[in-house]
């Protein structure tokens, strides 16, 4: 296959950013009201891992985590190469602004901001009023979102990014990112994107904000740094909007089989996979034990004949466990000899019989009597969340306890 010098190849090459939305999106989708210290030291644990490249928060937060991170980095504390970005939304812009005014002049010519919903009242040129008020206090480097709903299909809304695409650059803009905003895309279509997208505008930074509703996140930013794309981001254990955005951690699992690099980053995955877990525990989120790279059973495999990694010689760290499915003679022989045990009871036919037969009713017991556990779990989780949420009736019950009817 020809590759034209604007497409990667598909493996050993290099992706300018990686940028991490975990503090972002986390916060964002998260039922609970998680401080500004818990993310913080997050944050850190991140960039002991080797992300570089963050999304803090966004407008109407109080950008105050924003302000602890330029500290540190200031202080010496953080690397000096880590690179912070805020987004500010054109319908509560006006947060953000006030509070980084404050900020010391070497503080706001060191971070991003980053505009979304830029086509809101474009009749009223709002996006070029409000972009020319934070260059008035300082700020040097600015990107944006062009959000789209990519259901009616890429040709139905090219045109919009195209014009959203030339206010940018007009602005002098040269970091967009994409938005597939209600998770739409298929890789096929992204790929279609991507290439235009790239072949008419040569010169810009791209990235993909891919949402995960239909479970091709990770193979959509795949699919757009593949066509040219330079930029990819994702966050820890894929928290985010609705179903969420790719797993950093399974980005940097992918990248390290694929010898792709991200910049002059270097990506412990190690300690990527326990950062992720910390996330979920910050954020209080029921972690999906299976999910990919991070789950905490996902490295649990069969033993015996139901082992195909093992029989295609797929070597790895695994914990070998049996359940009711791996039942059978040959793997409760090769169970026996893993655990050194009598060889003549090994070879013995009802010696075995027997086993399998213990075995079973030993697991079936088991699932009958962790029923109700799980049922339990279940209604407590479902419970755990639903108190969090704050609903219409409970802002309703709120305001009427502040200002009650005479």
């Amino acid at each position: 296959m020809l590759l034209t010098p604007e497409i990667k190849p598909y493996m050993n090459f290099t992706i300018d950013f990686l940028v991490d939305e975990t503090l972002r999106e986390g916060a964002e989708r998260s039922a609970f009201a998680v401080t500004e210290e818990s993310r913080f030291r997050l944050l850190k644990k991140m960039i002991d891992a080797g992300l570089r490249e963050f999304v803090l928060g966004i407008s109407p937060e109080t950008p105050e985590l924003l302000k602890m991170s330029l500290q540190a980095k200031h202080a010496g504390v953080f690397p000096i190469d880590c690179k912070f970005i805020w987004i500010a939304l054109l319908n509560s812009w006006e947060t953000t602004y006030d509070y980084i005014k404050t900020f010391p002049e070497a503080f706001l010519k060191d971070f991003t901001i980053s505009f979304g919903m830029i086509e809101l009242k474009s009749d009223q040129c709002l996006f070029e009023m409000v972009i020319e008020k934070f260059r008035r206090i300082g700020i040097k480097y600015f990107k944006a979102s062009i959000l789209v709903n990519f259901k009616s299909g890429i040709e139905a809304n090219y045109e919009k990014i195209d014009t959203q695409m030339r206010r940018c650059l007009d602005n002098g803009l040269d970091v967009i990112r994409i938005n597939d905003s209600v998770g739409a895309l298929f890789p096929e279509s992204t790929d279609a994107l991507c290439r235009r997208l790239v072949s008419d505008y040569p010169k810009i930074n791209f990235c993909l904000h891919a949402h995960d509703d239909r479970g091709l996140a990770v193979a959509n930013s795949l699919a757009s740094v593949y066509a040219g794309f330079n930029m990819i981001e994702g966050s820890l254990a894929g928290l985010g909007n609705r179903a969420g955005l790719p797993s950093v951690e399974l980005l940097a699992k992918i990248a390290q089989d694929k010898e792709i690099t991200f910049g002059n980053v270097t990506l412990a995955v190690d300690r990527l996979i326990e950062v992720s877990r910390l996330a979920d525990e910050i954020f209080m989120n029921i972690p999906n034990t299976y999910r990919p790279v991070s789950g905490l059973f996902v490295d649990r495999v069969n033993f015996g004949v139901l082992n195909i990694p093992d029989y295609l010689e797929a070597y790895g760290e695994r914990q070998y466990v049996m359940n009711i499915a791996a039942i059978h003679p040959k793997t409760v022989q090769d169970a026996l000899r893993a655990i050194c045990f009598d060889a003549d009871k090994i070879n013995d036919k009802r010696f075995i019989a027997e086993m399998m037969e213990v075995l079973r009713s030993s697991m079936q017991k088991t699932y009958e009597n962790e029923t109700p556990t799980y049922q339990a779990l279940m209604g407590q989780i479902k419970t755990f969340y639903s108190h969090a949420w704050l609903s219409l009736d409970d802002i309703r019950s709120i305001a009427m306890s502040l200002a009650p009817s005479n």
